[in-house]
């Protein structure tokens, strides 16, 4: 691995969950996402720590309510996880 992808992998790891960004900018709490996603608040907080990758049945959910891409999140977990090893 080059020094560059290090540096990638460590900028992800401290780097904010996309979903988290997003909430944070629309000022809502995890509790207000979960309604607005069909799931429990617990579910938004796995996904926001990087324990859990959403489900692919919630991924269009996910996507049609913030625009955030399935892909995206995949590649954040994926990041933080290269960057944890």
């Amino acid at each position: 691995m080059t020094t560059a992808n290090v540096m990638w992998l460590d900028h992800v790891a401290m780097e904010k969950h996309p979903l988290k960004i997003w909430r944070d900018e629309q000022r809502l709490s995890q509790e207000a996402t979960a309604e607005l996603l069909q799931v429990k608040p617990m579910t938004v907080s796995r996904w926001e720590r990087g324990s859990h990758l959403p489900n692919k049945r919630h991924w269009p959910k996910i996507e049609e309510t913030t625009g955030i891409a399935a892909s995206r999140l995949v590649e954040y977990v994926v990041a933080r996880t290269e960057a944890a090893q």
